[in-house]
């Protein structure tokens, strides 16, 4: 009872190592921008019986869209806020705070009974202690990250776990379609990747699979589909020429190997640095992982369908990985399973110790400089300008749509309760493209038609040089190196004249100023006054 209660108390402990980054002058702030537009669907849930969110009425105002997003998050969101309510009066926040340690700690729990089927027997604890350093596992359910991937790596771990023991224990096989079934309803593109795997493996290897799980599965995606429906319309637009350019803005969305080199880095050092942060990142499975397979090839490793299972997985995590670096977290689950499997059981002790030194060093040097970089004082977080621009807006009763940067306004739309015209989600390209027209041009009259169109009340400027630069990207596609700030004619941009208040028109009011982020309220003027 004491190892189990240690375990899961330090489960949470290194979930919750950015902390500090997240509370600043007693507030809460989430890591994405997608956290807030989460918890603004968890606020209607709780406020108006919203169980089930297809369409977005908030997001790409007027219009609305519909989203991707399914309500199993939600709902353990909501029930978290419950919990959370006799403590405090910004429960929302708590539960938007906590979720990801309370999702790893009871991940933690039941990996820790699954564990005792692992096979090497031996790997036990350093496949738990992996889960419990792994810095992508750390961050996917990290403080202040109320984001489906929470959920979805804590399923799929559970997932390849149970392929240890659901074939010798068959009450297993229901437990494992329950989870499989709830991270295909969360979200049907990772988890039904990597089930693809699992029921190939099975059917080619072991030439059987059972009917409890199929089935389970089968009820479960089923039963999602008659609540929610089915969101074709939610990913059509993902090969559209402005999706694809807005993309290419976001950070884990793009290639690993095919990232901008700068500051004159050249090719060869940059392969170099991207070696070594996988060594950071993932321990010495990316490079151990084949060696101990070469080295242990009498073993016919091949012929074993559970090894076998878990090896595809991690070799279809990391090319993922290597397209698209939102994938690592699914490349740490699968290789944390894939490097320890691959193991014998009869493996010399000193084998063993350099090994799991090997592995486990510099995951813990890693731990330890982003410690020091956290013990440093904080500034206020990027959000807390929009927090407060938000707050006032709600304040002023003043109702209608906020034209602002795509990634602040999940963060206004949370704390004002008012419609945004950007948004974080790809169904909302429309909004973001317009709020991108809106901060490149140079003529008012254009920009009048967009706020008209758009119902706006508040318009939001931040960083010119950078917001310009961004917008561009979105509506052509260049690279932010190649596209020049205007300096010559800068005031004449209309988002620049915002930002440094020059001859700002009539129908523009200042609400609310900070040095990286203006507040104008918008009053649609007469033809004649514009």
């Amino acid at each position: 009872m004491l190892t189990v209660s240690g375990y899961l108390l330090a489960c949470v402990v290194t979930r919750c190592k950015y902390l500090s980054s997240y509370l600043h002058e007693g507030a809460i702030y989430f890591s994405d921008p997608d956290c807030y537009t989460r918890l603004y669907r968890v606020k209607r849930l709780l406020a108006e019986g919203c169980w089930f969110q297809a369409w977005h009425p908030f997001e790409n105002y007027p219009v609305g869209l519909q989203t991707h997003t399914t309500a199993p998050l939600d709902w353990l969101l909501g029930g978290l806020t419950l919990l959370c309510r006799p403590f405090t009066d910004h429960a929302l926040d708590w539960a938007g705070l906590l979720i990801g340690p309370v999702l790893a700690a009871v991940t933690g729990l039941i990996l820790l009974k699954l564990a005792r089927d692992f096979r090497p027997r031996w790997a036990k604890w350093p496949l738990l202690l992996t889960y419990l350093f792994s810095p992508l596992l750390i961050w996917s359910t990290s403080v202040a990250r109320p984001d489906h991937q929470n959920l979805i790596v804590s399923l799929l771990i559970l997932g390849l776990a149970l392929e240890f023991s659901r074939w010798e224990q068959p009450r297993r096989q229901l437990w494992a379609g329950v989870v499989w079934g709830l991270a295909l309803w969360t979200s049907c593109l990772e988890p039904l990747l990597f089930l693809a795997v699992v029921l190939a493996v099975n059917l080619l290897w072991r030439r059987r699979e059972s009917w409890r799980f199929v089935l389970t599965i089968v009820l479960i995606v089923s039963g999602s589909l008659l609540l929610e429906g089915f969101r074709w319309d939610a990913y059509q637009r993902l090969t559209d020429p402005l999706t694809v350019n807005w993309l290419g803005t976001i950070g884990e969305l793009r290639s690993l190997l095919n990232l901008e080199l700068g500051g004159g880095q050249d090719r060869w050092a940059y392969v170099v640095q991207v070696g070594v942060d996988l060594v950071f990142r993932y321990g010495l499975a990316v490079y151990l992982l084949p060696l101990i397979l070469a080295l242990t090839w009498r073993r016919r490793w091949w012929r074993e369908p559970t090894l076998m299972l878990l090896l595809l997985a991690a070799a279809l995590a990391f090319a993922l990985y290597l397209a698209q670096q939102r994938w690592g977290y699914c490349f740490a689950a699968a290789g944390m399973f894939a490097l320890f499997a691959s193991l014998p059981e009869r493996l010399q002790l000193r084998y063993k110790i350099i090994l799991l030194s090997l592995h486990f060093f510099p995951l813990l040097c890693l731990h330890v400089e982003e410690l020091e970089q956290l013990a440093a004082p904080t500034s206020p977080p990027p959000l807390a300008a929009a927090r407060e621009a938000g707050m006032l807006i709600k304040r002023s009763g003043v109702s209608g749509g906020i034209l602002a940067p795509w990634w602040l306004s999940p963060a206004l739309l949370y704390y004002s309760d008012q419609p945004i015209v950007a948004s974080s989600a790809h169904e909302a390209i429309d909004g973001i493209a317009d709020s991108a027209r809106f901060y490149t041009t140079r003529d008012f009259r254009a920009a009048y038609a967009i706020l008209d169109r758009r119902q706006v009340a508040w318009v939001v400027v931040y960083r010119p040089e950078w917001l310009y630069r961004n917008s561009v990207q979105i509506l052509t596609g260049q690279p932010v190196a190649a596209i020049p700030f205007p300096d010559q004619d800068r005031s004449r941009v209309v988002l620049r004249r915002l930002f440094a208040g020059l001859a700002v028109p009539r129908p523009f009011t200042i609400a609310y100023a900070s040095p990286q982020l203006l507040l104008y309220r918008y009053e649609p003027a007469a033809p004649d006054e514009k």
